[in-house]
């Protein structure tokens, strides 16, 4: 069950809900549903680390606290 009707008049996405607007959901409480990947990342860097760095074979992950990361959801 997608988010298809976000963008009402008058309203603000303050949840950026266009970003899931094409997603899958699963069961009662609408976990959404990861497609898994083949590849095993070898090396992973934090997203406040990779702006700075030139290492690009390095998988960004998100595990930090969300204040590091509010202008990747702000303008994606």
């Amino acid at each position: 069950m997608a988010i298809k009707n976000y963008k009402r008049s008058g309203c603000k996405d303050i949840f950026n809900a266009f970003l899931v607007s094409s997603a899958e959901y699963a069961d009662f409480y609408e976990f959404p549903i990861l497609i898994p990947s083949s590849e095993i990342p070898k090396q992973l860097i934090s997203f406040s680390k990779a702006i700075h760095s030139n290492d690009y074979n390095n998988w960004v992950h998100f595990y930090e606290d969300d204040v590091q990361f509010e202008r990747f959801w702000r303008t994606p």
